[in-house]
């Protein structure tokens, strides 16, 4: 794998093919090490590794967020690759602070496995004490953006599953992420712009009684209040043009 990795750094006409294969075949030595109770003990590197490959592999950026996951990936296989090495690593000890959990639920995520990589965030959400009793621990995420990132792709993975089945339960899911997002977060910083058009995105995709109306309304203010939204810093105006095309299309009778 190492040699496949280098070569493709050489660049040229099967510069892609070898970053491929190099991912496969870190997945595999991982895997067979950790099946055989011998987890390689660079096996969290070849795992950040893996999955950089993968990610350029298919023209994301390092810090694409759920949200942002193409429609189409070029070389999805990659991805699925990444997230066999980070399991893999996981059987073994990792540094202090290496997730495997959020590497999984980026790596799922990205290769379009929502329900994995919301129950992956989901526990990242759960050991790191996030949430108690239901409301949010904001202790948990002092001096820890990594924890804050997997809560808000929680949300975020709740909230693309919940537009695939509305009636299930990953919109009340999303809205509660946002909810607590919306209010602890400090004002016009990215997770509390993201927040708060993703509580609007669930309103209008969750069809209960008076939902529709208060999306209208809430979308309404946040255009008369901040009419340069986030000045582009935070990637929110493209979010909340599709929302308005979304609000368009429902007041016209689509779906």
């Amino acid at each position: 794998a190492p040699a496949c990795d280098a070569a493709a750094e050489t660049g040229g006409d099967g510069a892609e093919a070898l970053r491929a294969a190099a991912g496969a075949a870190y997945a595999d030595s991982v895997e067979a090490a950790a099946a055989a109770n011998q987890p390689a003990p660079d096996a969290p590197a070849i795992a950040d590794r893996a999955f950089q490959l993968a990610l350029a592999l298919n023209g994301i950026p390092d810090d694409a967020s759920l949200d942002d996951a193409p429609a189409a990936r070029p070389r999805p296989a990659a991805l699925r690759d990444a997230a066999r090495v980070i399991r893999g690593a996981a059987a073994g000890p990792v540094p202090a602070g290496w997730s495997a959990d959020f590497r999984l639920g980026r790596a799922l995520g990205l290769a379009g496995d929502l329900a994995g990589a919301r129950d992956a965030f989901g526990r990242v959400v759960e050991d790191e004490g996030v949430l108690r009793d239901g409301r949010f621990n904001a202790a948990a995420i002092a001096g820890r953006a990594w924890v804050l990132a997997a809560y808000e792709e929680l949300g975020f993975a709740h909230l693309r599953l919940g537009v695939a089945t509305p009636r299930g339960p990953d919109l009340d899911a999303a809205y509660r992420v946002f909810s607590h997002l919306a209010v602890e977060c400090a004002r016009e910083t990215g997770p509390w712009w993201r927040a708060k058009v993703g509580l609007l995105r669930v309103l209008v995709e969750r069809g209960r009684p008076g939902d529709f109306e208060l999306a209208e309304l809430g979308l309404n203010d946040l255009l008369s209040a901040w009419p340069d939204l986030d000045e582009g810093k935070f990637g929110v105006k493209p979010k909340v043009e599709a929302l308005k095309e979304r609000v368009k299309a429902k007041k016209g009778g689509g779906r």
